[in-house]
């Protein structure tokens, strides 16, 4: 029987262990410990301490630890990939936990030989933290956590996507699609993503499949619920939006009109000013500058990678 390699990268953070902890308690139960091969955590930055890994190892003796100094989420990915063992890879991360049959539901979908890469819902458990920020719109969340997600396991299609909280790949994809681009995903404090999408972007789309019954929690961080964070937020997301470009093409994006700039792009931003979205309005243009920027500074370093 097939058994999953599980990933889960940490950087320091507040409340990692708890939040490490929630997640390995999840794995732990009979319905996914009982399909798990290892359970690989990734230390970034070596951080995690020696009384903290054996809290963790107490929780659960499948854990392996790797320290992996180079900063970067898509380094420590690769880094867990290689170092992997089973067939079957699946990735989540230090602040969430898993439903109660997530390892065996995730296992179930790569009976069908069609299937490269599988993941499901992402839930927030504290969305009432939100009702007071009338700002914060389904524009705004989106760029948190997917806000919708299919209702039933089968081949995923746009609007939908998959992300990297929980996701999954046969490991074979990795020795023929590459490797998680280490330019993207966040960085220390950049907040650079794309990562998951522009791999999954990779693959063809019939084999990216959405399961139903392999659901995460977790909850929205407090410190992202600001005006200035939404804003430093968009600009990385339009650095990252080009390189995702550059890399799978414009018709694996899903939101031309946000950041080509153009007729499209003009009447969307200003339909915002037009219904006083002005904060949404600013933000649009913070991640089409943050497009064009990532665009000007690929353009300068180009002639040194020839």
């Amino acid at each position: 029987m097939n058994k999953l390699s599980v990933i889960i990268c940490t950087y320091k953070h507040q409340n990692r262990v708890l939040g490490l902890k929630k997640a390995i308690l999840s794995l732990s139960i009979k319905g996914n410990d009982d399909f798990l091969l290892e359970i690989i955590i990734v230390d970034n930055g070596g951080s995690v301490s020696k009384s903290e890994k054996n809290e963790l190892l107490a929780i659960n003796s499948k854990i392996i630890f790797i320290i992996e100094n180079e900063i970067g989420l898509s380094v420590a990915r690769n880094t867990g990939v290689k170092n992997s063992h089973g067939s079957i890879i699946a990735f989540t991360d230090d602040d969430v936990w898993v439903s109660k049959a997530w390892a065996e539901n995730i296992l179930e979908v790569y009976k069908n030989s069609d299937v490269l890469c599988a993941g499901g819902k992402v839930n927030m458990t504290n969305m009432g933290i939100i009702k007071d920020k009338k700002w914060l719109t389904n524009y705004f969340l989106r760029f948190l956590f997917p806000t919708e997600f299919p209702k039933y396991t089968g081949q995923i299609i746009a609007p939908y996507f998959l992300i990297g909280a929980n996701i999954s790949f046969r490991k074979d994809v990795f020795e023929i699609y590459g490797l998680f681009d280490k330019k993207l995903g966040r960085i220390a404090k950049k907040l650079l993503s794309c990562d998951d999408t522009e791999f999954v972007g990779r693959l063809p789309k019939e084999n990216i499949f959405f399961v139903k019954d392999a659901e995460v929690y977790g909850e929205i961080d407090k410190k992202r619920l600001s005006k200035k964070y939404m804003l430093k937020r968009l600009y990385w997301q339009g650095y990252s939006d080009f390189m995702f470009v550059q890399k799978v093409g414009i018709d694996r994006f899903f939101d031309k009109p946000e950041v080509k700039f153009g007729w499209n792009f003009i009447k969307y931003a200003f339909s915002k000013l037009f219904h006083f979205e002005f904060l949404e309005f600013v933000c649009i243009i913070a991640r089409c500058v943050g497009f064009y920027a990532s665009k000007k500074n690929r353009e300068q370093i180009q002639p040194t990678l020839n």
